[in-house]
């Protein structure tokens, strides 16, 4: 079982805990048994006695006339031993089941944790750039666009092309040597650059590098 897919783990976690559903009670000390033995838990031995007790009376009174009190016994036992114990599977079945990862399993979730970071880091680069087109100053105070300084607040790896180093800009994924070199020289001839699209023209570097420096970069006057 441990070489399990996720979505075979799933099944299993599912038709485990319908069980005692399904047998009306009556498997409920089978089911319950198990998970103390998986989880070496004496809550569940405890449980599984409950239900084991409760599955008997269950069945003795089974028979009974509608109307009796036995009747109006067996069908709390069946609520019990069916509905409260299935709920009570469903709620520990994860903990149960809690088989070791796969190699597939994790690649989807460190996958899945790449994708998030990336997309939050895009929110926090989107939110910095509002705050140096907004105040300046307050950018300038927070270090926005520079990882090169020692600052508290992060932004997403926003870039300030107009003041920070060329190890700085560097960072920027996709960036080639040549086009970093050619930023720099034109820096240092015109101070400044008003936007991605004025570095572009201003520095004559290819069109579809645009949309690269306008998502990583941002341009604080000097």
């Amino acid at each position: 079982m441990p070489g399990m897919t996720t979505s075979t783990r799933q099944v299993v976690q599912t038709v485990w805990a319908f069980l005692p559903l399904a047998s009306t009670g009556y498997l409920a000390p089978l089911v319950f048994m198990y998970a103390a033995i998986r989880i070496r838990s004496i809550s569940l031995y405890l449980a599984t006695g409950l239900y084991t007790a409760v599955a008997v009376i269950e069945f003795v009174t089974a028979s009974a006339p509608v109307g009796t009190y036995q009747h109006t016994v067996w069908v709390l036992c069946l609520i019990v031993a069916a509905i409260v114990a299935a709920g009570h599977a469903a709620a520990i079945r994860e903990q149960v089941f809690d088989f070791p990862e796969t190699g597939d399993d994790r690649w989807k979730k460190g996958n899945k944790n790449a994708v998030k970071l990336a997309r939050r880091h895009r929110q926090m680069r989107t939110r910095a750039r509002a705050i140096a087109d907004r105040d300046p100053d307050l950018a300038r105070e927070l270090g926005i666009g520079r990882p090169d300084l020692i600052r508290s607040y992060d932004d997403g790896g926003l870039i300030d092309i107009n003041h920070a180093p060329a190890e700085a800009i560097s960072r920027i994924p996709g960036l080639p040597a040549e086009h970093l070199k050619r930023i720099m020289d034109v820096r240092d001839m015109v101070g400044a650059f008003s936007s991605a699209e004025d570095l572009a023209i201003t520095a004559d570097l290819p069109a579809e590098l645009t949309a690269l420096l306008k998502e990583y970069t941002t341009y604080l006057p000097r």
